[in-house]
């Protein structure tokens, strides 16, 4: 059992939505779990785009920079392989995040 305190304004909206429902609060959240689901999908296909684009511009894998800038072998001056690095780990946050999802 889950119990949960919102404010006014997001319990309004929640029983307004609740309503379309027919009170049943399971496929709710089901949906709200899938829309969330098919969010993340979305982004890491957007993300991979981004990868991609500097896997070809660096001749490099994005496990094997990961790897290397981790161990501090590329350097912290290029922007690219600041962006390129955050990118990866939105995306591996991503991807646990659907693995626990679905």
């Amino acid at each position: 059992m889950i119990q949960v305190n919102l404010n006014k304004e997001i319990e309004t909206k929640f029983n307004r939505l609740l309503k379309n429902y027919q009170g049943d609060y399971n496929n709710v959240f089901n949906d709200v779990i899938n829309y969330y689901v098919e969010e993340l999908k979305k982004g890491m296909k957007n993300i991979e785009l981004d990868l991609l684009y500097f896997e070809n511009r660096y001749s490099l894998t994005t496990e094997k920079f990961y790897k290397n800038f981790q161990k501090g072998e590329l350097g912290d001056e290029n922007n690219d392989y600041i962006q390129w690095c955050g990118e990866y780990e939105i995306w591996l946050d991503h991807k646990k995040d659907l693995a626990e999802l679905t």
